[in-house]
């Protein structure tokens, strides 16, 4: 997918993993092939997903919607009882997504599947740190910005009482 790749040719690359993602739908479909289908749109909500973070502003959060609906799609096949380890990646992908564009609910809920198949697993958390560090920085604590300079606090992260809670 190029992800060490910078600036234009980054964009490119994105951009025509969209379309070859795109063009396999055609190939294997959802009625024909669930399973594969259900790997190339979790693949491609991985994708819109990179997009929407290096993009930012309006498009870039056009870009993390359609990667949650991508990975909501997913869904549809990787169901716990089915595919339960493929279910719960996808929910950890759909978590971070949710993140990203501060659905707290959603990236809760999500949080929430992974650790009621895996309790004494801690990946979901671990996979999250980083943005609960950006997001959920206490609001005594000056934060930094995507452009390095200093934003002044943060509130208090809405997801740690809930993921905190293990129901």
């Amino acid at each position: 997918m190029g992800i060490r790749t910078k600036d234009a040719a980054i964009k490119e690359h994105l951009s025509e993993a969209v379309d070859r993602y795109s063009e396999a739908q055609t190939v294997y479909t959802k009625t024909e092939f669930p399973e594969a289908w259900a790997a190339i749109q979790n693949s491609l909500g991985a994708v819109l997903q990179n997009q929407g973070t290096r993009t930012g502003g309006e498009a870039g959060t056009r870009l993390l919607a359609q990667a949650v609906a991508a990975y909501r799609a997913t869904l549809e096949i990787r169901t716990r009882e089915h595919l339960p380890e493929d279910w719960a990646q996808t929910h950890n992908n759909l978590a971070k997504a949710a993140l990203l564009l501060e659905d707290w609910p959603t990236a809760a809920e999500s949080y929430r599947n992974v650790l009621a198949l895996y309790p004494d697993y801690n990946k979901a958390y671990q996979a999250s740190t980083p943005f609960i560090m950006i997001s959920c920085l206490p609001t005594n604590r000056p934060s930094r910005s995507r452009n390095n300079g200093w934003t002044g606090t943060q509130r208090m992260c809405p997801l740690r009482p809930i993921l905190l809670r293990r129901t």
